[in-house]
């Protein structure tokens, strides 16, 4: 959620003081009372990644990241973490 309170602080440069999930299932709620401090470090973090991901674009070095996620992953057959082989990258896409 904090990603949506940083969006909205740096929109219309107001932290919102609350935010709230509600599950509609079990109708459980997450809350959260963002402080500054946690949207600058979720934008540092975010800043990052686009870094690391412009980094891969540029040198056309893409490493792959085995996490608990991969058992859902269906490119495991072409991934170079399960023994795969990745297709060949495209030519450079024009901004």
């Amino acid at each position: 959620m904090r990603f949506y309170a940083l969006i909205l602080w740096r929109t219309l440069g107001k932290i919102p003081k609350r935010l709230q999930l509600l599950y509609l299932g079990d109708k459980n709620r997450l809350i959260s009372e963002p402080t500054e401090a946690e949207l600058v470090k979720t934008e540092g973090k975010i800043l990052s990644i686009w870094s690391d991901i412009q980094l891969s674009y540029e040198t056309g070095l893409w490493k792959p990241k085995k996490s608990k996620l991969c058992d859902w992953c269906a490119h495991q057959s072409i991934c170079p973490e399960f023994g795969g082989t990745p297709p060949p990258l495209p030519a450079q896409v024009s901004d």
